[in-house]
C-alpha cells in the first residue's frame, strides 16, 4: 500500500477511545427563523461545515421516494410539509407545519412550531426483526394530512417523547392535540365525513410485552432470537405486535374503538414497499408493481386495471424500472418516471397511451425528481440537484421544466459552489458506474488537488454522502476535489438469483462483489489522476455503513490511500456471528458466512479489519455511534494491540445514522480537520481539537515524517498547500 510518507514504524502510536457527549449547555433553538427570509443580494458566501448543518429539510433522508414529503390540498391550491432545521447549539431541532400557496404569490404560512431535544424526540424509530422501537437516526417522516373540506390539517407531533395527533386551521390558527396523553400514535386517517379521525397505536401490546420482559426477567432470560448482544444485555421485543385502532370526534374529543384497520400502518407490521396506485376520474387505476413478485428486487413495471374489470400492462422496455405512475389531464394516458441511463443514474418521464406497444419518452435529467402529486396537466415534486438543496416545484411532464414553488433555503443562491461534473465509466467486470466530481469553487485548469471520496450514493444534493457525515460542499471550499461516488449494482443479480439469499451468497463468492466494487472505485481515482485533477499521493475515503465497508477495503487493498475517515464498523467473525445475536447468526451463514465452528481464518482474514490493523501505516479515524459501536471491539484491541495509527470517537444515544445536531456538527468538523492534517499537512487554530493533534503529530513522527503542521484559523477556505509541504509529505 503506498502512502503519502515513507513509515518506518509505529514504535509508540496510541489508539484513543472518545465519548463525545455535545455542549454542556447552550441556548434555544431559534424556531422563529424556520422560515427565512430572502437572501438574493447579499454577497457570495464560502461553505462551511454550520450552513450544511442548519440546512432546512423535509420529507424522508436515506430513501426520499419511500415516503409522501408533502400534501396536496384537495383544491390543489396548497401544500402542507412538515419542515425541520437542526440547531447544533443547542442540540435540538425545530420543526414546524408549512402551509404554501401552489400560485407562489403569496407567502408561506407557519401554521404550527415547536423545538424538539433529547434522545426521543427526533430519531426516526423503526421495527427490524426483533427490535421495537429502536431509535435508527432518521428523521420521520411526518406529512401534514388535509381534512376533507381543506379547512384544516391534521399531523403527527412528538413531545416529551410521545407522539400524538395535533390539528390546525389551514390559516395557521387554533393548533392543539386531540388524542389522549401518552399514548403513542403510529397512523392517523381523516374520515371521510371530516369530523372525526381514525388512527392506529400498538401502545398497549407495547406496554404489556415490557412488562412481560420485567416478569420473566425475574426467573432469568433464555438466551434466544430475541438478544442482540451488542445492542442490549436484555432480550428486544419481538416486531409483530397487534395494533388498536381507535377514532377521535374533532367537536367533543371522545375516543372510542372502531373495528377494521382503515389503511392504517404501524411501526410493529410486515415492512414492505407498498405497491403504488393512482385513480382517474373513471375509475381506472394505474398501477407499479413488481414484474414477478417472487424474485427479490425484480424489476417494478406498469399495469392498468379498468374500471369495467379489463387488465393493460405495458411490456415495453421503456416500461421496467418505474418509479411512479400518474394519470394525464384527459385520463387516457400515464404519465410516469423510471430509473434509466448509465448505472440507472438518470430519471425520465414517459407518455404511455393505453394499449400502445411503446412509451414516450418527454425528457430525461441527472436530477433528483420525487413525491410528484398530480395538478391539472403539472405534477407538483419534490426536487434537488447536485448543488441544489431540496424544494417544491411545478414540473410539465411533456417538456421538464420546472418552476420553483418553495424554496426553504433561498440563502443557498449565494453560496460560492464549485463547479460539478457527472462521470460515467465501468468496473473490471464491465458494470456501469457513474459518480459526481466536486471542485473547488476557486478551480483552476492544470492544478492537482488533494481528493475526497464520498460514498456510497450521488443522487440529488451534494451534502454529506449517506448518512451525510462528510460536508462535501465544505471539503470543496477547503481546496479539495470531491469524488462523490455512486456504487455499482452488486454483481450477485444473476438470471438464477430469486431471493436475496440467493444474490447476497452469489456477491459473496470469492468476494466477487466487494472485489467489483473496489476495482470502480479504483477506476474512478485513476480516471480523475489521468485527467490532471487529483494529486495521487493524497487521496482520502469515507464511508458509512455499505461505504465503511468499501472505504475500509481499499484501505486494506490499494495502494493509492493515504488517509481514512469511517462512521461504521466493522465485519468481523466475532461481531458477525456472536454479537449480533443467534437470529442474524443464521442468517449470515445463510448468505456463505463460515460459522464459529468452521475456524475458517481465511475467509476473515479477508474481510475483517483486525487481520488488518498490524500492518497499518494508513491513519484511519472512527467515528462511531454508541449503538454500534462494540461491533468494533475485536478491531479496537488489534489496533491497541498492534499500536496503530486508528483514533475513535463514540457518540451517545445515536443510531446507525447520527441524528443529534452537536454530533453531526461535530463529526463534520473533525472530518475536515482529520483530512487537512493528513493530506494538507495543516493544523487550525484553537485548543479544542490540541489533543488530537498531539496524537496525530505522533504518529506523523513515528512514520518519520518532517513535517510540522502550520496552524491556520479554522473554518476558512484553504489554500492549495505549498509545493514545498506537498514535497515534504510524499518524502
Amino acid at each position: 500500500m503506498r502512502r503519502p510518507v515513507s513509515l518506518i514504524c509505529l514504535a509508540s502510536a496510541t489508539f484513543l477511545i472518545a465519548v463525545h457527549a455535545g455542549p454542556a449547555s447552550a441556548g434555544p433553538a431559534n424556531c422563529a427563523e424556520l422560515l427565512s427570509a430572502d437572501a438574493v443580494g447579499e454577497q457570495a458566501k464560502t461553505i462551511e461545515a454550520l450552513d450544511l448543518a442548519r440546512l432546512r429539510d423535509f420529507g424522508e433522508y436515506a430513501r426520499p421516494q419511500a415516503a409522501q414529503p408533502f400534501s396536496l390540498s384537495p383544491d390543489g391550491k396548497r401544500i402542507a410539509l412538515l419542515l425541520r432545521r437542526a440547531d447544533p447549539e443547542s442540540n435540538s431541532n425545530c420543526l414546524g407545519v408549512v402551509i404554501v400557496p401552489t400560485s407562489g404569490d403569496t407567502p408561506p404560512i407557519l401554521a404550527d412550531f415547536h423545538r424538539e431535544g433529547g434522545a426521543k424526540a427526533f430519531g426516526r424509530e423503526y421495527s427490524e426483526r426483533i427490535r421495537a422501537r429502536h431509535p435508527g437516526g432518521l428523521a420521520l417522516s411526518i406529512v401534514p394530512k388535509w381534512s376533507p373540506d381543506g379547512k384544516g390539517l391534521a399531523f403527527l407531533k412528538r413531545l416529551d417523547g410521545v407522539t400524538r395527533i395535533w390539528r390546525v386551521d389551514a390559516d395557521g390558527r387554533h393548533a392543539g392535540p386531540l388524542t389522549p396523553e401518552g399514548v403513542d400514535v403510529e397512523d392517523f386517517a381523516w374520515n371521510s365525513d371530516g369530523g372525526s379521525i381514525s388512527y392506529s397505536t400498538a401502545h398497549r401490546a407495547l406496554v404489556a410485552a415490557r412488562l412481560a420482559r420485567e416478569e420473566e426477567g425475574l426467573g432469568g432470560f433464555h438466551y434466544d432470537d430475541r438478544f442482540m448482544p451488542f445492542r442490549s444485555n436484555r432480550p428486544l421485543i419481538a416486531d409483530a405486535l397487534p395494533a388498536d385502532f381507535f377514532s377521535v370526534d374533532l367537536a367533543t374529543g371522545a375516543v372510542g374503538t372502531t373495528t377494521g384497520d382503515h389503511g392504517l400502518t404501524h411501526y410493529f407490521a410486515d415492512e414492505r414497499d407498498a405497491e403504488t396506485s393512482h385513480r382517474n376520474a373513471r375509475g381506472d387505476d394505474v398501477r407499479v408493481v413488481l414484474s414477478d413478485p417472487d424474485v427479490w428486487f425484480s424489476a417494478p413495471r406498469l399495469t392498468v386495471q379498468m374500471a369495467d374489470g379489463a387488465k393493460l400492462s405495458c411490456d415495453a422496455l421503456a416500461c421496467s424500472d418505474v418509479v411512479n405512475a400518474w394519470w394525464s389531464s384527459s385520463g387516457n394516458e400515464v404519465i410516469f418516471l423510471r430509473q434509466e441511463g448509465w448505472g440507472n443514474s438518470q430519471l425520465g418521464m414517459y407518455r404511455w397511451q393505453l394499449g400502445a406497444d411503446e412509451a414516450i419518452r418527454a425528457f430525461a435529467t441527472d436530477d433528483l425528481l420525487f413525491g410528484c402529486q398530480a395538478q391539472a396537466r403539472y405534477l407538483i415534486c419534490a426536487h434537488e440537484a447536485s448543488t441544489q438543496p431540496r424544494r417544491i416545484v411545478r414540473l410539465d411532464p411533456n417538456t421538464g421544466v420546472m418552476t420553483p414553488i418553495y424554496d426553504p433555503n433561498p440563502e443557498v443562491g449565494r453560496w460560492r459552489f464549485g463547479t460539478v461534473e457527472r462521470l460515467e465509466w465501468k468496473s473490471e467486470l464491465g458494470t456501469e458506474t457513474f459518480g459526481d466530481l466536486v471542485l473547488p469553487p476557486d478551480h483552476r485548469p492544470g492544478e492537482r488537488y488533494p481528493l475526497i471520496i464520498s460514498t456510497y450514493s450521488s443522487k440529488g444534493f451534494l451534502r454529506g454522502g449517506t448518512g451525510d457525515e462528510y460536508p462535501v460542499q465544505a471539503f470543496a471550499s477547503r481546496g479539495y476535489a470531491v469524488l462523490s461516488f455512486n456504487r455499482p449494482r452488486t454483481v450477485g443479480f444473476t438470471p438464477s438469483a430469486r431471493t436475496s439469499v440467493d444474490v447476497n451468497r452469489n456477491a459473496l463468492t470469492g468476494w466477487s462483489d466487494r472485489k467489483n466494487v473496489h476495482s470502480a472505485l479504483e477506476e474512478g481515482i485513476r480516471l480523475l489522476v489521468s485527467r490532471g485533477i487529483v494529486d495521487e499521493s493524497r487521496i482520502g475515503v469515507t464511508g458509512l455503513s455499505e461505504g465503511s465497508a468499501i472505504a475500509l477495503w481499499a484501505t486494506f487493498y490499494s495502494d493509492l490511500i493515504a488517509a481514512t475517515a469511517i462512521s461504521s464498523c466493522c465485519t468481523s467473525e466475532v461481531g458477525n456471528m456472536a454479537l449480533q445475536g443467534p437470529l442474524y447468526a443464521r442468517q449470515f451463514r445463510g448468505h456463505g458466512y463460515p460459522g464459529l465452528l468452521e475456524r475458517d481464518t481465511e475467509f476473515w482474514k479477508q474481510i475483517a479489519p483486525e487481520h488488518h490493523v498490524g500492518r497499518l501505516t494508513t491513519p484511519v479515524l472512527m467515528q462511531l455511534a454508541d449503538d454500534e459501536f462494540y461491533l468494533a471491539a475485536s478491531t479496537i484491541a488489534a489496533a491497541q494491540e498492534a499500536e496503530s495509527p486508528v483514533d475513535l470517537f463514540v457518540f451517545p444515544d445515536e443510531g446507525h445514522i447520527k441524528w443529534q445536531p452537536a454530533h453531526r456538527l461535530a463529526v463534520y468538523q473533525r472530518n475536515l480537520d482529520w483530512f487537512d492534517f493528513w493530506l494538507k499537512g495543516a493544523q487550525h487554530c484553537g485548543a479544542s481539537r490540541a489533543a488530537e493533534y498531539d496524537r496525530w503529530r505522533q504518529w506523523r513522527e513515528d512514520q518519520s515524517v518532517e513535517v510540522i503542521p502550520t496552524c491556520e484559523p479554522a473554518d476558512q477556505p484553504r489554500a492549495q498547500t505549498s509545493a514545498s509541504v506537498s514535497d515534504m509529505i510524499r518524502r
